[in-house]
């Protein structure tokens, strides 16, 4: 319910399947744009930021590959362009 047609998420290339196919099958039906790119690497991020960005969605560490992704790096970038930080981290214990 945050997000409308059009709007952009910036996701963990490197996302459990189940996500995935969240964001693949049914976000893609009400117009909202996945776009999968290495969150690990801030300057991915910010070069993939753009106008219909509205969040960026971590999950750290991945499953399975356990690639982790500096949360307090990815909400101080998110801050800067006022979108959305949301994670992920249901490995972590």
């Amino acid at each position: 319910m945050l997000f409308n047609y059009g709007d952009e998420i910036l996701i963990t290339k490197n996302v459990y399947g189940g996500t995935f196919r969240v964001f693949d099958k049914i976000f893609k039906k009400f117009g909202i744009i996945a776009k999968f790119i290495d969150t690990t690497d801030l300057d991915v991020v910010e070069n993939a930021i753009n106008n219909n960005t509205r969040a960026i969605f971590i999950e750290t560490p991945t499953n399975p590959i356990l690639e982790v992704t500096d949360i307090r790096k990815i909400a101080k970038l998110s801050k800067k362009y006022e979108i959305i930080t949301v994670v992920d981290n249901t490995w972590m214990k």
